[in-house]
């Protein structure tokens, strides 16, 4: 009889992760889970051999080993189309479930719908619920910091952190798997205005919990990714109208993203101008997947975008820390976005 939930679990290099993990899978649902890991970690690590060591410690789990890393979002697709659950749980390896979250997911999940957790950090404070949008197309993790909220009914989100996403296995089919390209960062926002587009609604479910060891981190590489895949869900994601409409909010989030990155050094400089070369360089591309991701759309974007800038939470857009320069460009992004929609 097959599992009613896979867990799907792509790691790389991340043996203690998983330690720390999959003992919490044990106790997260009423029936036996099937748990499948992507390992990306080729070639193997001498000092922390990911494979031999899920072999010999937990034999129930299924690994599918790769020969190269392929990235998140590619690892990810391979597992759902692995999974053999009605339902499937896409998790990050830094994470651990806690006692019967996946018992509620799924006795929370709507028809045609995707939720999230209650993601928490260690101390207990909220991670995400869900992500926020800013008009500028700056995702931020809706909720960080504040308290565990205590109405428990499922709350619309603009859109979902991918740390952890659970859905009906035929619904992540119809939506279509991550855009590889993306690799890292970014590829849950674009993926989620695409199931929106694709008339899928997305949730999260606060009582439902997941502790993420979340590492607020922001290498000159991570920074490349994030200003290069930002760049990518405006042409992906978007009508034409709407990123003609939009062209000057995200112009000019994009001057205040590589200010920013000047004041971080010339590292950051050149991550962010070889993000933007990567994206025209691909422009041709990026426009041919456009249209083909855009054939199967059956929600305009005024619905796509209605929580974008005005989430369920204080924090749905990115309170500034950046002083004077910070609150001027919020005020003239939420102009120049209001000012279109």
């Amino acid at each position: 009889m097959p599992p009613e939930v896979t867990v799907v679990i792509v790691v790389y290099h991340q043996r203690r992760d998983l330690a720390r993990l999959l003992p919490t899978l044990a106790h997260a649902a009423s029936d036996p889970l099937e748990v499948l890991v992507i390992d990306n970690g080729a070639p193997a690590d001498p000092e922390d051999d990911t494979r031999a060591w899920l072999a010999a410690a937990h034999p129930e789990v299924r690994l599918l080993a790769l020969d190269a890393n392929v990235g998140y979002g590619a690892a990810n697709n391979l597992g759902v189309l692995e999974a053999r659950g009605e339902f499937v749980l896409v998790l990050n390896p830094d994470t651990e479930v806690q006692p019967g979250a996946i018992d509620r997911l799924r006795g929370a999940l709507p028809p045609a719908s995707f939720v999230n957790p209650c993601l928490l950090l260690p101390d207990g404070r909220v991670n995400a619920l869900g992500l926020a949008v800013s008009p500028g197309g700056i995702a931020t993790c809706d909720g960080l910091y504040g308290p565990v909220p205590t109405d428990t009914s499922l709350r619309a989100v603009a859109a979902l952190s991918g740390a952890a996403i659970f859905g009906r296995r035929q619904d992540w089919l119809k939506v279509g798997g991550f855009v590889p390209e993306y690799f890292l960062y970014g590829e849950d926002v674009e993926w989620s205005m695409r199931a929106r587009a694709r008339g899928f609604f997305l949730f999260c479910v606060p009582d439902a919990s997941v502790v993420h060891h979340y590492r607020a981190t922001l290498p000159p590489q991570k920074w490349f990714y994030l200003a290069r895949n930002r760049r990518l869900t405006f042409y992906l994601a978007l009508e034409g109208p709407t990123r003609r409409r939009m062209g000057a909010a995200w112009a000019l989030t994009n001057v205040a993203l590589l200010l920013y990155a000047v004041g971080r050094g010339p590292r950051y400089v050149w991550a962010d101008l070889t993000a933007m070369l990567w994206v025209w360089r691909r422009r041709r591309w990026a426009a041919a997947l456009a249209a083909r991701l855009a054939a199967r759309r059956i929600v305009p974007d005024r619905e796509v975008l209605q929580l974008w800038g005005n989430g369920t939470s204080p924090l749905a857009t990115p309170r500034s820390r950046g002083g004077w320069g910070g609150r001027l460009y919020d005020h003239l992004v939420r102009r120049l976005a209001g000012r279109v929609s």
